[in-house]
Order: structure tokens, then sequence, then C-alpha cells
């Protein structure tokens, strides 16, 4: 039997326009989870960042709520608006953990055990974090992996009959391969994309001389499905489920967290698993959207927040805490990258007000230094 894990991502950024999200709720949030209902057999793993849960309609989030009670839903964690928690400190990095939780106990049931880290950003100092944030496991790409244990293709190498732990916590190797063929659509129909990976799956079993039960775990954002492809829903998802329950002698989607209590734990070295996120190619620079070294705004980004949590206060009020709460989403610097600009400065009216807010020494008048540097780097032209 190979298992599923089909796990969601759900997100945008606090900046979002209004009208962008409510486009995406109609072509891709609404379809999909719509679909749950239509029948007993569809499952999904899902996380939900409170910076995009807060502005769902309530009775959407009424209705996962009820999904999640019929078992037709996993709840995962996140960070609450999705800062890349390796360029965060510690004790940020836990907030924005606790913070999720604290939205999915006002209005969704029966969280379990996981973490899906933004951008699939991971280091192994975040262990310790995932763990006092009470979860026993997290997602992480597998491409870094294969490329640290050895030089065979990654299906070699990447385990799908036992799970790596790192100091006791789950490390999940989403398949990156296997993932990005959904995010890329590169697929012809579900059903044909079902019946491939089923005859990969038994290649891969025959090829390492394993018998038994397997699994595999994909992971992608959730606007991909009807939003990014807008047909998604009708050509990949539902041909695709039916696929799955037509070799239900072979194959099951199944939730992360049964996976995890059904396979073997093998404890790895913590430099088993090097810095990366789903983006990572070169394992020297680990975040190369987010923290590059030859990127002078990302350069600019880190620095000011590592500055902001150096001088912000323990407790500060609550506006204040509010913007160090949500001005650090991973987004503003992902888009520098890709030439964005204009979308790369929706973040400077919080990092203006942080500014103003920590005027009372040499080092926050540095930070407004950084802040004016910022917005003339986004209004260039590249």
């Amino acid at each position: 039997m190979l298992y599923v894990g089909l796990h969601f991502h759900g997100y945008q950024p606090p900046t979002q326009p209004d009208e962008t999200i409510e486009t995406i709720f109609k072509e891709s949030y609404d379809p999909v989870i719509s679909l749950l209902g239509k029948t007993n057999e569809v499952f999904l793993s899902l996380d939900i960042a409170k910076s995009l849960g807060e502005r769902l309609p309530h009775w959407f989030i009424l209705k996962i709520a009820q999904l999640v009670y019929d078992g037709k839903i996993e709840l995962v964690n996140t960070a609450a608006y999705h800062y890349l928690l390796p360029l965060v400190p510690s004790r940020i990095a836990l907030r924005q953990l606790n913070l999720n939780l604290e939205f999915y106990d006002k209005f969704l049931p029966d969280y379990k055990n996981g973490v899906f880290l933004p951008e699939m950003a991971f280091s192994p100092e975040l262990i310790p974090i995932v763990k006092a944030s009470g979860s026993s496991w997290l997602i992480a790409d597998d491409d870094a992996f294969a490329k640290t244990n050895c030089d065979k293709s990654p299906e070699r190498c990447v385990p799908q009959n036992w799970i790596p732990t790192i100091s006791q916590c789950g490390i999940f190797l989403r398949s990156r391969f296997w993932s990005n063929r959904i995010s890329r659509a590169q697929y012809d129909r579900g059903n044909n994309f079902a019946q491939e990976l089923i005859e990969a799956q038994y290649q891969w079993r025959k090829a390492c001389d394993i018998s038994g039960e397997s699994y595999i775990i994909f992971s992608i954002n959730l606007e991909t499905i009807g939003h990014h492809h807008k047909n998604a829903v009708e050509e990949f998802l539902t041909p695709f489920y039916k696929e799955i329950r037509h070799q239900n002698n072979q194959c099951s989607i199944a939730p992360l967290d049964f996976i995890f209590s059904r396979f073997e734990k093998r404890p790895i070295s913590r430099y088993s698993l090097p810095p990366n996120s789903w983006s990572t190619e070169d394992l020297s620079i680990p975040f190369p959207l987010w923290d590059h070294p030859n990127n002078p705004l990302h350069n600019l980004w880190n620095e000011f927040v590592k500055k902001t949590f150096e001088i912000a206060p323990e407790k500060p009020d609550l506006e204040l805490q509010t913007l160090l709460d949500k001005a650090f989403y991973s987004c503003s610097p992902w888009h520098y990258s890709h030439g964005n600009l204009d979308i790369a400065a929706w973040c400077l009216p919080y990092f203006e007000k942080i500014a103003g807010f920590l005027a009372f020494d040499k080092k926050s008048f540095e930070l407004q230094k950084i802040y004016e540097k910022m917005k003339d780097l986004t209004s260039e032209k590249i």
C-alpha cells in the first residue's frame, strides 16, 4: 500500500488587496474545499496562515471546521504571518507558530501534530522551536537531503518507508519532483498522474528491493489549484481523487499524522539535512530568494529585521506588537528577487511605522536609514 500525504498551504500576505483575495477565493479556495463536501472519499491536509484566515468569510472558516470534524481535512500549523523562520530570532519564530495556534483555537477544531514551515525554509535550529509549539513533526523539502546523503537520484536516497527524526522531531521529506509537477501543471489529467505515481512507486520498491508499505508527501500552495492553473480542480484534482479511489487496493490518501504514527522513525544527524527551502538549488545559499548575499534588498531587509528585534521592548504596546507580528512576511524579498518592485514595496509602510515607534536611540536612527535605502531600491528600474 502506498500512502499519499496531500498537503495544501493556504496563505496570503497581510498587504494583499481585498479584491485579489476575493478572486483567489472564488477560483481556488472555495472550489477546492467544496469538492471535499461532495464525497466521503476525498481528503487533504491543510494549513491556513492567520494572515489569510482572518480575511476569509466567517462561514467559510466554519465550513472548514465542519470538514475537520467530519475527518475530511487534517489541520497542520504554520507561521501566522509567514515569516521565514530561520531568519528571525527563536522567540519570534515560536511566537509566529503560537499566534497561528491561537487563531486555530478560536475557529478550527482538532488541530493535530505538525508544522509547515513557510517557503519550506528549514534549519536544524528550528527543531526545538517546533517541539516547543507542541508539534511532533514538520515538512521539509527532500532535495537537500538527497544532495547531502548520496549521489544517486533522489528517489533512491529519500526514505519512503521510514521517517527521519532529528532530536525526536519527525521530518516529512516532501517530494520536490512530484510536487513541482503539480505546481507547474506538468500532467495530462489527474488520473494519468495518479497512475504514473503508482507505477513509479512500484519501480522504486523494485529498485530498492523494498516490500511492504510506503508513503510519499506532496505539498503545494493551495492557490495553485484553480487560480494559477484555472482548470486544475476539474482537470487534476477531481480525476486524481477518482483514480486513487479506483486504485484503493494499492494507494490511499492519508493524514500526515496517520503516516507519522504508522511508519518506523529513525534518528539522523542534524548535518544530514542542512538549511534549505523549496527554492534552494545551491546549498551554500540556503535561502536564495530571501537571503542572497548579492541581493541588495535582502541585505537591507535582514539587517532591518535584526536591528528591530534587538531594540524593540520585550512587551511592546498593542500597535507596535501588531506591526512586529505582521511586517516581516516573506513575500517582499521574494518579489524583489523576481523583479516585482512595486509588490516588494508593499511592506514599507510597516517598516516606516516601526522605525518611528523605535526612534529613541542611535540604532533606531540606523533603522530609518535602512528604510530609506529600501525605499530607493524599490523605486528603481530593473
